[in-house]
């Protein structure tokens, strides 16, 4: 009970400040630029919820930012700029050395301490530009190999024969893992991935809820490992049209292979963590029957996540299961058989 009272009034202090605010800090449009504010009162730093898009700080107020990666995108003040006319009338305005030393300061900045003084954002000696957008640079990802500390054996999810690869941050002071896959070095394709996923629910009356999963929230890396850059832009498969110019040839001999349609997708069909994985284009996809993945999948993910919901975070293992092998008829009415890996 008491809990739930803080929580409540935590939430009426930051409602009742936005009757009161004098400077205001812009959110990103891109949430996973959102850096981390926290308010100073008495003797507690306070995690600023995102009520709005927009952070309303009170006159007098100390706030606290922080980013993962480090800040960018700021201007400051006209007032700290000092601005001569010249000939074509034009206002050509240039940094006092000692503000432009200041800039350099907060440029690439993981945490910045300010406070709203007279109607202004201050730095420091800086005064940043009231109103503007303040954002987190993008998280660099990469692909590497994985130092696992169980023996290869005991991993169940990935054969002895197959490379586990990790997709990890490269540009953080604490790298995380977004997830590791199985993939066959021998014919470039990925069979299984493991990730751990984590969701949020929205409730009004708990701060901590307030946020969506961040990268904060995935396991840090303990190390650092060789990256496999030419993965990263590497072809390892041909477009959905090919594909379906490939299975209407072989539809020919076979008229099973055109009741279904099929193509190329990630893996990864779902979670919070989603827009990371798109970064990796083909690394991540395999042939899916695409009914199967629009409908009986998606329907198995939404109940997944349903059940999962209170429990909040979890890890997942999916892949592909084998081969099916469909026959083929030649005209020496010899049976061949065509391999498609299935999930």
């Amino acid at each position: 009970m008491f809990k739930f009272i803080i929580n409540i009034l935590i939430n009426f202090y930051f409602y009742y400040s936005i009757i009161l605010c004098e400077c205001v800090i812009k959110l990103p449009e891109n949430i996973e630029n959102f850096p981390i504010w926290k308010t100073h009162i008495g003797q507690y730093w306070i995690k600023i919820p995102y009520l709005t898009d927009e952070i309303l700080i009170q006159n007098g107020e100390k706030i606290q930012g922080y980013c993962n990666t480090f800040f960018r995108n700021f201007t400051i003040d006209e007032n700290d700029l000092n601005c001569t006319e010249i000939e074509d009338n034009n206002d050509k305005c240039i940094y006092y050395p000692y503000h432009s030393n200041k800039i350099k300061d907060i440029f690439g900045k993981e945490i910045l301490h300010m406070r709203c003084v007279n109607n202004t954002l201050r730095y420091g000696e800086v005064t940043l530009t009231n109103g503007q957008k303040l954002s987190c640079a993008d998280t660099q990802w990469t692909v590497s190999w994985s130092k696992s500390d169980v023996r290869r054996k005991e991993i169940i999810w990935c054969s002895e024969n197959h490379h586990i690869l990790r997709l990890i941050t490269k540009n953080l002071k604490k790298n995380r893992i977004l997830a590791y896959i199985c993939f066959d070095m021998n014919t470039l394709s990925p069979q299984s991935v493991h990730f751990k996923t984590n969701y949020q629910v929205f409730k009004i009356w708990n701060i901590s809820k307030q946020k969506l999963s961040s990268i904060e929230d995935l396991d840090v890396a303990a190390s650092l490992a060789p990256e496999i850059q030419s993965l990263n832009s590497a072809q390892l498969h041909g477009s959905n049209e090919s594909l379906q110019f490939q299975l209407n040839e072989l539809s020919g001999n076979n008229s099973w292979i055109s009741m279904a349609n099929y193509e190329y997708e990630s893996l990864v069909q779902s979670g919070p963590y989603l827009r990371y994985f798109q970064q990796y284009g083909q690394l991540m996809e395999i042939i899916w029957w695409h009914n199967l993945r629009i409908f009986n999948w998606r329907r198995f993910l939404n109940a997944l996540e349903m059940h999962f919901e209170e429990l909040n975070n979890y890890r997942v293992y999916l892949g592909t299961l084998g081969v099916v092998q469909v026959p083929l008829w030649t005209l020496s009415s010899e049976i061949t058989w065509l391999e498609i890996q299935v999930l």
